[in-house]
């Protein structure tokens, strides 16, 4: 009931998109509906819409982001292109040297402290 197959003329998607954001006179335009819009094509952020609707085509793997930090912002003017961050391989730690023990396994006395037992660590070589 109410659908499209009743009469009903689809509006314009950007018509559809704008009407969804916040307008502050001096800064964001921050969207206030879902995480997702869907353009008539496909889902998308809302940013990555308001890129091609303002700017025109985004280039593959390029990321919209906002230059004010506003995760909502969909204002052009705040929008910049950038290339996806590489996730760089941790390095592996260093081995964990091994205890010097004596001949029964626990470790050796330490002549400075009577009757103590220190641990000594080995360094791998």
């Amino acid at each position: 009931m109410g659908g499209l197959g009743s009469g009903r003329v689809a509006r314009p998607v950007g018509e559809r998109f704008w009407e969804k954001v916040k307008y502050h006179e001096r800064g964001c335009w921050e969207w206030t509906a879902s995480s997702h819009f869907f353009n008539g094509e496909i889902t998308e952020s809302p940013r990555r819409f308001a890129w091609r609707d303002s700017k025109g085509p985004i280039p593959e793997r390029a990321q919209v982001r906002p230059m004010c930090r506003n995760a909502r912002c969909v204002r052009p003017a705040h929008l910049y292109l950038t290339e996806p961050r590489e996730v760089e391989p941790k390095e592996p730690e260093p081995p964990k040297p091994e205890p010097v023990l004596d001949a029964q396994g626990r470790p050796p006395v330490d002549a400075t402290l009577p009757g103590r037992r220190m641990t000594r660590l080995r360094t791998p070589t």
